[in-house]
């Protein structure tokens, strides 16, 4: 016996020891919790209203110091009580900052310790005539998106916020309602797909796909064909989240123009089961950017028909373009099924090494018994480097 194995079997035994000298038995029901005597007074809510106050004034403490983990802490501590002693003073301390992330989670614990209050705080704030500065109003609109309550959405939605003259301001109260999945201002939202800045385009996809009102339709569409700043793409991903018959048709009409490799993440988005036989059709015929784009698809909804099997095998070992080839096998590994087995039996004699080892892997994932013979001559007779 080696001196591994005596120092793991030592180990061992010394935790049996102590678990036995503890009287710990694996098999023995953990015991129930403790019930309190029957002769307990009953607990008093006032009383522990005045204990969560407490708590909640020295939590106030933590978030007023300058430091962020101080804050972090304090907001954490608030974020467990239920009082409304200091929600104005913590309101107050979290749209002093400027650090997102700080803002984030104070809506959080606020919304945990305070949400009425919060809320209604807030709306007094938005309706007063105090003039508020552009970047308090973007941390009030970062701050209601993490209040997760349908009166949250009518202040995102409130002309200071959604129709501020400032950009940031507006970005902020499209994305919380985005967060929210909220339709109240859906047409401001839509609109800001045509901003000069790629950030509040962006932005604004990713809250109309999160919404998916079918308004969103066709301009999402329309941003496929966007060249900067990233927009297509997130337009792309926006539509996959929709259901509607639109998409698909219009997304493989638009799939031969420009930007196509946007337009083929549109592809997979949008792709749903009932749309395999199109998308076989594609791995047929086109460019090789449809034709990636269509094997990406058909990975994607898993479509498991043998037709659909035999032409990503034909695309594997027969398309001109090495990375349409890739895309087939990719396709085809989350798509094979035991069906398969008898034609890849009768393409082993395949000469390509990349086309090989394809073969060899799928045949590996349907167990296909027909390759077995060939495989086990391969492994004496392949040259090992």
């Amino acid at each position: 016996m080696n001196r591994t194995k005596r120092r793991c079997l030592a180990a061992l035994f010394v935790l049996a020891v102590v678990a036995g000298a503890q009287g710990d038995d694996p098999a023995k029901p953990p015991a129930p919790p403790a019930k309190p005597p029957a002769d307990a007074p009953p607990a008093d809510p006032a009383r522990e209203q005045l204990f969560a106050d407490k708590a909640a004034e020295e939590a106030l403490v933590l978030i007023q110091k300058p430091g962020v983990f101080d804050v972090m802490e304090g907001l954490d501590r608030l974020a467990r009580l239920r009082s409304t002693k200091v929600t104005g003073a913590v309101i107050d301390a979290a749209l002093a900052r400027t650090e997102k992330h700080v803002v984030e989670f104070a809506g959080f614990a606020l919304s945990c310790a305070d949400a009425e209050g919060t809320l209604s705080e807030m709306a007094a704030r938005l309706a007063g005539a105090k003039t508020i500065k552009n970047d308090q109003l973007e941390q009030m609109a970062t701050l209601l998106a993490d209040v997760p309550a349908a009166a949250a959405d009518k202040l995102l939605a409130h002309d200071r916020l959604l129709k501020s003259a400032d950009e940031s301001v507006r970005r902020a109260a499209i994305q919380g309602l985005g967060s929210h999945r909220s339709t109240l201002g859906i047409e401001t939202t839509i609109a800001a797909l045509g901003s000069k800045d790629p950030w509040t385009r962006n932005v604004a996809c990713v809250a109309l796909g999160r919404i998916g009102d079918k308004r969103a339709v066709v301009p999402l569409l329309g941003m496929l064909d966007e060249k900067d700043g990233g927009t297509a793409g997130f337009a792309a991903i926006a539509r996959g989240r929709s259901e509607d018959d639109r998409i698909f048709p219009e997304i493989v009409a638009r799939m031969g123009s420009a930007n196509s490799i946007d337009k083929g993440k549109a592809l997979v988005a949008a792709a749903r089961p009932q749309h395999a036989e199109r998308l076989v059709s594609m791995v047929k015929g086109g460019g090789s950017d449809t034709k990636i784009a269509a094997c990406a698809a058909l990975g994607k909804i898993r479509n498991q028909s043998i037709e659909t099997q035999k032409q990503l095998l034909d695309t594997m070992f027969g398309d001109s373009d090495r990375w349409v080839r890739c895309a087939a096998f990719h396709a085809l590994g989350m798509s094979a099924t035991t069906e398969l087995a008898p034609i890849l039996g009768k393409r082993m004699g395949q000469k390509d090494d990349e086309k090989l080892r394809y073969l060899y892997e799928i045949a590996g994932d349907v167990s296909a018994k027909e390759c077995v013979a060939d495989v086990e001559e391969a492994m004496w007779t392949q040259r090992n480097d």
